[in-house]
């Protein structure tokens, strides 16, 4: 039963997305990301432009929220999400999106899930957050000799406060909730000038903990009082963990768990991701990994699907172990007993083929929006037998192997099948399978689909395979 274990904690947790008999949740994000704060229209995080726009009074410009943003929708999207995407808004934008996310939360039932997300520069004084606009200035005042409660009106003119952003949400039932996501707690200036007003500069950088209404779930980047890292690559550190995560099962509390203990190993314990929340139980953005039996139909028939797949006695065996009463223990009984001479496993999958091919146009390497259907339906719908089949079989790579026709030369037709093979490769990348285990080769027109005779085009040629392989 060990294997029987291991093989249903890789595809129960996919149960959601695949023929369960409740009725869809509905799903509303609105996404936030703000860069060019001092709205030249680019975007200039080097020391002379952080320095041009201090000196206009702008908070300087960042280099990834506008990617962040981009890439969460698109995470979002992914797993159901109606997804409004709003990047470098001013104070008037920003309001009027919230206005009108709000409008679509109030119209939606009660046990909808939502998620509001925002990237870019924060501010808090003394337990209250602002998020800043773009093109937001702090006026020249001394801020030092201010009560507080005059700053935080000062804010309010310029910025806009979480308590805004609090009140787009509604009180909804299991298995709804809300989660309010700030990768937001990025340092800039302002900090300094308000940092004189009584309290000391710990307390005044990053963001303040925020109250979590009922059924609210509420992230932050990193620790109250503590500032995140922008990143160096295409995302902050913390949505680049977050990304993969919202994609994978488990509850929300589980995936933010996991975001932070990442998030913690790659800044090497510089950065620690909070988060707040009230009761909200088990709630999913993608599936959850339960076995509970109303959920183990989807993941009966990967099951069966890896056994048709694989052929041999062992999958069918599991199988009838995991779903001793399941839809199909008749042809698991009929395949163990006409099962011929056992062949090994690892011959079985040495070179498994995905039934998945990617056509392109001639002489293109450009993946066409039907083509990107087909990978995400794949991405969709295969994900979770590949993921049971790679661990079965012990496989750890995704091979992506270009092919095309023979209208061009033997050499260009590698060329050219490499770099459709790497559209591919990057398309299942952003679809969320992992960089570093996918392998995109071309093999040029040596292995036609379809035989033809040379300087023939051939659609059914030009294609991309994926197959696992050690």
């Amino acid at each position: 039963m060990r294997w029987t274990a291991r093989i249903l904690a890789a595809c129960v947790v996919f149960a959601a997305g695949m023929g369960s008999a409740q009725a869809p949740v509905t799903k509303l994000a609105l996404v936030i990301g703000n860069a060019d704060y001092n709205g030249d229209g680019r975007v200039d995080a080097s020391a002379t432009g952080i320095a041009a726009s201090e000196a206009a009074g702008f908070v300087p410009d960042l280099r990834n929220p506008l990617n962040d943003a981009t890439d969460i929708r698109e995470a979002l999207m992914r797993v159901g999400f109606q997804a409004d995407l709003v990047t470098n808004a001013d104070g008037g934008t920003m309001s009027a999106a919230l206005a009108a996310f709000g409008t679509k939360v109030a119209a939606a039932p009660d046990d909808a899930q939502v998620v509001i997300y925002y990237a870019g520069h924060a501010i808090q004084v003394d337990g209250a957050n602002f998020l800043i606009p773009v093109g937001a200035r702090l006026p020249a005042a001394d801020f030092a000799r201010m009560p507080t409660n005059q700053v935080q009106t000062i804010l309010r003119r310029v910025a806009v406060s979480t308590t805004e952003i609090s009140e787009q949400l509604k009180q909804l039932r299991a298995p709804g909730a809300n989660l309010l996501i700030f990768d937001a707690c990025r340092n800039n200036p302002w900090e300094e000038r308000v940092r004189g007003i009584g309290r000391s500069a710990s307390q005044t950088r990053g963001l303040a903990e925020i109250a979590a209404p009922p059924r609210t779930v509420i992230a932050f980047a990193t620790a109250p009082g503590h500032t995140a890292s922008d990143g160096g690559g295409r995302n902050s550190p913390f949505t680049s963990a977050l990304k993969t995560w919202i994609g994978k099962p488990g509850t929300v509390l589980q995936i933010l768990d996991s975001v932070g203990d990442e998030v913690q190993t790659t800044t090497g314990g510089r950065q620690t991701p909070w988060f707040q929340s009230a009761s909200v139980g088990q709630v999913c953005l993608a599936s959850c990994a339960t076995a509970a039996s109303a959920e183990l139909t989807a993941s009966e028939d990967v099951v069966i699907g890896a056994a048709r797949t694989l052929g041999g006695d062992t999958l069918f065996r599991l199988y009838l172990q995991a779903f001793p009463n399941g839809r199909y223990v008749g042809e698991a009984r009929t395949a163990l007993a006409s099962a011929g001479p056992a062949i090994p496993v690892a011959q079985r999958c040495e070179q498994l083929r995905v039934p998945v091919n990617v056509f392109f146009n001639f002489d293109s390497a450009v993946v066409t929006p039907e083509a990107m259907t087909v990978l995400e339906s794949f991405a969709r719908q295969t994900a979770p037998q590949l993921n049971l089949l790679r661990e079965f079989c012990g496989l750890s790579k995704i091979v992506v192997t270009g092919h095309t026709d023979t209208s061009m030369s033997p050499t260009y037709a590698v060329r050219l099948s490499q770099r459709q093979a790497q559209s591919v490769a990057d398309a299942l990348i952003v679809q969320g399978f992992p960089a570093d285990q996918i392998i995109a080769e071309g093999r040029g027109s040596s292995e036609p689909l379809v035989a033809t005779g040379p300087g023939v085009r051939e659609i059914q040629n030009r294609r991309v395979e994926i197959s696992l392989a050690r």
